[in-house]
C-alpha cells in the first residue's frame, strides 16, 4: 500500500498554524460556530439574516455566525484586562442562507489585533501592520503577486458587507481578480461595544479561494529560511503623489533575492515635512539564503537601498 498524501486542506491548515503562530506571534484561539442576539447586534448585523439554530442551549447560542470578528472580539474583550494589546487568530466556518439548495458554508482564517493604549492619531498604523502581517503570511504561502485595493467589502456574495470597519482604513487583498481576504481597522463604536479601549483591527481570509491560488501558483510553497533574518525599518520623505507601491518595488529591486515582506506600516504629513510631501516608513527582512548574513553584509545591503532612493531623489528621514 503506497503512502497517503496529506490533503491540501490540511497541509493549509499546518501551514496557517505554522506562519501565524511561530512566525508572525500570533496566538490561536477557538470560537463557537454560533452567537446571539446581543453578540450580532455588537457587531452590526443584528438587523441580518442568519441561519437559526434548532433548540438552541440558550438565546447567546441561537444563530450561526456570519463572521469570525464577533468570536474573536469577545476573546479580546475577555482578555483586555490581562493583555492590553494582543494578536489572535482562529480557524472558523460561516454559514450563510442560500437562495435555493443547502446554505452556504465558507471556511476562514480570522485575525483580530488590539490595543488599548494606540492614540487617535490619524496615521492607521495598527492597520497597516496587520495588512503587513496578512501579505506576509500569503507570501509564506507561495502567493507574492496579490493586489491590494482600498475600501473593505464582502468576502463572499453570500456574505455581509463588513460594516463594522471603518471606512477609510480597509482593504482587499487579491490574486488574479479573485478576492483572498479582507483587511480593516475595527470602527470605534464596534470597538467600544465590546468594553474594548483604543484600537482594534479585523482580517478575514477565505480558505477555498487560498487553496485554489496555492495551486494554481508555479511558486509553491515558501521553504522556511534556514539561516536568520535581518530585520530592516527605514523611513523616508516622498512626494504625496508618490505610490507606496513604487517606494516598495525600489527596494525590492535594489537587493533583489535578499529581501522579503517590504510594507508599510506608516504615513506621517505634518511638522517637519516638506509642503507636498509625506513621510513613509517602511518594514522588511533581509537575508542571505546561503549562510547567516554577516553585519557588513548587511550594512551594505542596506547602502544599496538607500542609493536606490537617493537616485530617485527620496530623501531618507535621519539620514
Amino acid at each position: 500500500m503506497g503512502t497517503q498524501r496529506p490533503r491540501p486542506l490540511r497541509v493549509l491548515e499546518r501551514r496557517a498554524a505554522s506562519v501565524l503562530s511561530l512566525d508572525l506571534g500570533y496566538n490561536e484561539v477557538k470560537h463557537r460556530s454560533f452567537y446571539g442576539a446581543d453578540d450580532a447586534e455588537r457587531i452590526g448585523l443584528g438587523d441580518v439574516a442568519h441561519l437559526s439554530v434548532q433548540n438552541p442551549s440558550s438565546r447567546e447560542h441561537d444563530r450561526m455566525i456570519l463572521t469570525s470578528a464577533a468570536g474573536l472580539l469577545r476573546i479580546a474583550a475577555a482578555n483586555r484586562h490581562r493583555e492590553p494589546r494582543g494578536r489572535i487568530w482562529t480557524a472558523s466556518r460561516l454559514f450563510a442562507e442560500a437562495d435555493e439548495g443547502l446554505p452556504t458554508e465558507l471556511g476562514v482564517f480570522g485575525l483580530v489585533t488590539w490595543d488599548g493604549a494606540d492614540s487617535d492619531a490619524p496615521t492607521g498604523g495598527q492597520f497597516l501592520g496587520l495588512l503587513h502581517d496578512v501579505r506576509a503570511f500569503l507570501a509564506r504561502l507561495g502567493l507574492r503577486d496579490v493586489e491590494v485595493a482600498g475600501g473593505a467589502r464582502a468576502l463572499n456574495p453570500a456574505l455581509p458587507e463588513p460594516t463594522w470597519l471603518h471606512p477609510g482604513r480597509g482593504a482587499v487583498v487579491r490574486r488574479r481578480g479573485v478576492t483572498l481576504g479582507v483587511v480593516g481597522e475595527v470602527l470605534p463604536a464596534v470597538v467600544r461595544a465590546w468594553q474594548l479601549e483604543g484600537r482594534a483591527t479585523f482580517a478575514e481570509l477565505d480558505v477555498a479561494a487560498l487553496l485554489a491560488a496555492m495551486d494554481d501558483s508555479a511558486s509553491g510553497y515558501e521553504p522556511v529560511l534556514r539561516y536568520p533574518v535581518v530585520p530592516f525599518d527605514i523611513a523616508l520623505v516622498v512626494p504625496r503623489k508618490t505610490p507606496a507601491a513604487d517606494v516598495v518595488k525600489t527596494m525590492e529591486a535594489a537587493v533583489a533575492g535578499q529581501i522579503r515582506d517590504v510594507a508599510v506600516f506608516d504615513v506621517y504629513e505634518g511638522e517637519g515635512i516638506p509642503e507636498g510631501h509625506r513621510s513613509l516608513a517602511l518594514r522588511c527582512e533581509l537575508f542571505d539564503a546561503t549562510s547567516t548574513l554577516s553585519p557588513k553584509a548587511a550594512d551594505a545591503l542596506r547602502a544599496t537601498i538607500t542609493s536606490a532612493f537617493a537616485a530617485k531623489h527620496w530623501s531618507v528621514r535621519g539620514g
